[in-house]
């Protein structure tokens, strides 16, 4: 997997001592830690989330809207993340370094419309469903990818 392959080797930058799931505070970074809120993480480096404190919590999909996606075809969620994507890229600044990112996603999403178009009421159905991802930041994201159709 292509992102996954990326991910791995990006060059974090990072502070001695901070936890794995930092890496990437505050948009790309794991759920903050509960233990470290309240000092007991024994983990330190080697934790999986956030020991960086987060302004706004960190939003999850409820069940109604993890359904909806699983439900989709995959382009049709696709379409969903490529737009809240591409507004997180917008908002954060972040064109040149995810460059690679985007244009995989957009290969991927013009792929599958040669493969099969969508309908009108399925375009439909996505433009109603572009709320589904509101509030999220660019890492839950895609941690949000593994609900989709495969």
């Amino acid at each position: 997997d292509l992102l996954r392959r990326v991910a791995s080797r990006f060059a974090w930058q990072s502070e001695p001592g901070i936890s794995s799931g930092s890496l990437g505070h505050p948009f790309l970074c794991r759920a903050p830690c509960i233990r470290a809120v309240h000092g007991t993480c024994m983990k330190g480096p080697r934790c999986d989330f956030c020991h960086l404190e987060h302004v706004h919590p960190k939003r999850k999909l409820r069940r109604q809207e993890r359904e909806r996606l699983e439900t989709m075809r995959e382009l049709l969620a696709l379409l969903i993340f490529q737009w809240h994507l591409e507004q997180q890229v917008i908002k954060l600044q972040l064109e040149q370094q995810l460059r690679l990112v985007l244009v995989v996603v957009q290969r991927h999403v013009r792929g599958l419309r040669q493969a099969q178009m969508p309908t009108e009421l399925e375009l439909c159905r996505v433009m109603e469903n572009l709320w589904i991802l509101r509030g999220f930041s660019l890492g839950q994201l895609f941690n949000s990818l593994q609900h989709w159709p495969q």
